[in-house]
């Protein structure tokens, strides 16, 4: 009964996924022609007749975009409580929905993740000083080969997030909206989870696997006191900051923001010259009797769908 349901749902996912790209394909035929037409200073009823039908093909792709978040919500139900996993559908969605920003130099400079149609978010410190609201920024979508202009709508330097805006409607994964006081922690404590971002820190020595979106199994441990962030235990990589954590349904319920492991705990509270490398050395030798643990420490979606 689960493994038809949940095969179905997929199927059904499938089908609006490829309607959606279709609409979107003739979206930019219209755009184009509108573009042309204006150009060749053609007839305004022609122009006109253009308009309206690029109209249409926009509602056509809200309307997909409403019918794609409402099913993934519902295959929440359907995968609850089964091992990790995330679908073919969701996949593609996160390939559409996450970006990496560049520099000036078009260098990988860290992550972000569209969470609603021209709305999208990363981690404060991957913007730069002069990244003031209302500035631009550079994305890039290799699977669609697809390179952005976003636009810094919001800052919040004290929780580490920053607010993009896109110029017109983009894919985007829905976000987990409710906040975890209203939650039974159960319900994510504990559960698998998914990392998707870039690994744009590997590229000096494999630069074949960075730029490449990947999903890494993470495990989600506990809630921060205030309920604001969740730790989890994940690999990650220098400039993974802003990558999308999703849950096994495919919506959005963080980004993660920094890495945190026991020899970088040991170092910070040590204060002195000495002290730090001494602590160096101990923990040198634990890494090397039991290993190093590390963890990564997310921003709730709660925190910034409404920011």
């Amino acid at each position: 009964m689960y493994w038809n349901a949940l095969q179905m749902a997929q199927q059904q996912l499938d089908r609006l996924w490829e309607e959606l790209q279709r609409v979107e394909q003739k979206l930019e035929e219209q755009e184009a022609k509108i573009e042309a037409a204006t150009k060749a200073k053609e007839l305004p009823e022609l122009i006109v007749l253009i308009e309206k039908k690029r109209d249409r093909l926009v509602e056509e792709e809200k309307d997909l975009r409403q019918q794609l978040s409402a099913l993934q919500a519902q295959l929440a139900g359907v995968a609850g409580g089964r091992s990790w996993f995330l679908s073919p559908a969701n996949r593609r969605l996160a390939k559409a929905s996450v970006f990496y920003l560049l520099d000036d130099n078009n260098t990988g400079v860290g992550v972000g993740v569209f969470f609603s149609e021209t709305r999208a978010v990363t981690a404060d410190h991957n913007l730069l000083d002069r990244h003031s609201i209302g500035s631009g920024v550079e994305a890039i979508i290799p699977a669609h080969r697809e390179q952005l202009r976003l636009t810094v709508r919001a800052r919040f330097p004290d929780d580490d997030f920053a607010i993009l805006e896109a110029a017109r409607s983009h894919a985007f994964i829905p976000p987990f909206e409710e906040p975890p006081q209203v939650v039974e922690e159960e319900e994510v404590e504990g559960e698998d989870v998914v990392l998707t971002g870039y690994r744009i820190g590997l590229e000096g020595n494999a630069p074949h696997f960075s730029r490449r979106l990947g999903f890494t199994k993470a495990s989600s441990i506990a809630f921060s006191a205030h309920r604001r962030h969740l730790f989890y235990q994940c690999p990650t990589y220098a400039m993974d900051s802003g990558a999308a954590l999703l849950l096994k349904d495919g919506r959005l319920i963080g980004i993660h923001q920094e890495a945190v492991n026991a020899l970088r705990e040991r170092l910070a509270r040590e204060k002195t010259i000495k002290g730090r490398l001494t602590a160096a050395e101990e923990s040198i030798d634990q890494i090397v009797s039991g290993g190093l643990a590390q963890g990564g420490c997310a921003l709730l979606s709660h925190v910034f769908i409404n920011a």
